[in-house]
């Protein structure tokens, strides 16, 4: 939810905060929303996966890696490591909301002074 400029066209400081507030939403709805499509993308793509398969592609087929425990673990990190680049890019971007929201925390805590400050002001003196 942007904050209202109908309370703030008179001040153009307050507007000034207001219109960097509303960037600053904006801003992290969109990482939020950036975050959840590539979630969405590697559920949709370790859906399609199997291990299984992969061990029957692999030499010697199921019983070969199967029978060693290091080849088994080989071959379950080959098939994880498809999914590093797009886990790290989630990673960053869940890493990158806490100081996105404190920020908006912040503008908004300094948004609501100087709109109640305005307010009062406006209150006394008309």
């Amino acid at each position: 939810m942007l904050p209202s400029s109908e309370s703030t066209a008179e001040n153009p400081e307050l507007e000034s905060v207001r219109g960097e507030l509303a960037v600053l939403l904006v801003e992290l709805g969109t990482n939020v929303q950036a975050t959840e499509r590539m979630q969405a993308e590697l559920v949709d793509d370790a859906s399609g996966d199997s291990i299984g398969r992969a061990m029957s592609q692999a030499p010697g087929g199921v019983s070969a890696v199967a029978a060693s425990e290091s080849r088994t673990n080989a071959l379950i990190e080959r098939e994880l490591e498809k999914y590093s680049s797009l886990l790290d890019a989630i990673q960053r971007k869940i890493r990158e909301q806490p100081a996105m929201l404190s920020r908006v925390l912040d503008m908004n805590h300094e948004f609501s002074a100087m709109r109640s400050q305005s307010e009062a002001t406006i209150k006394r003196e008309g």
